[in-house]
């Protein structure tokens, strides 16, 4: 690749904050038969974020859209936000819940139990996750009306 096909981009990273050195730890022992090199690496993981993420957002169109209607987010942009929140945490409580399976099946275990699940509970953990997502979304709606 030319440099005229490329663009360049350069970060530091601070050895004495500790997630920044856990950063470099990974990009220090990466296996170089999943990722050739430190750029693809990088590259994948920031296609999986951002581009997953709401650009207007990101890119500071949202907050001219706010500014646009007088400093003010309306019901439609809150109503935006909860969907979006509500979809993030679906997939985190999905994921959360995969693992706890896998872990329980590697363990030779099918008893829920041990995991903190009992037979006798009554709303799922996702339809928990939905409710308490709705109710913070549901509160900060009325701190801003």
């Amino acid at each position: 690749m030319s440099s005229d096909e490329s663009i360049h981009y350069g970060f530091r990273l601070n050895i004495n904050n500790p997630e920044h050195l856990a950063i470099h730890k990974i990009l220090r022992d990466l296996n170089p038969e999943i990722y050739r090199n430190k750029s693809n690496f990088i590259i994948d993981i920031l296609k999986k974020t951002l581009l997953d993420a709401d650009i207007d957002l990101l890119t500071g169109e949202g907050s001219k859209e706010i500014k646009k209607q007088g400093g003010y987010a309306t019901k439609e942009y809150v109503d935006k936000q909860r969907e979006i929140l509500k979809k993030e945490l679906e997939a985190e409580i999905r994921q959360e819940l995969f693992s706890m399976v896998i872990t329980t099946l590697k363990s030779g275990g099918g008893n829920f139990n041990n995991i903190g699940f009992s037979s006798q509970v009554n709303e799922s953990p996702t339809e928990k996750g939905k409710k308490e997502a709705e109710q913070a979304l549901d509160e900060l709606t009325d701190l801003w009306s």
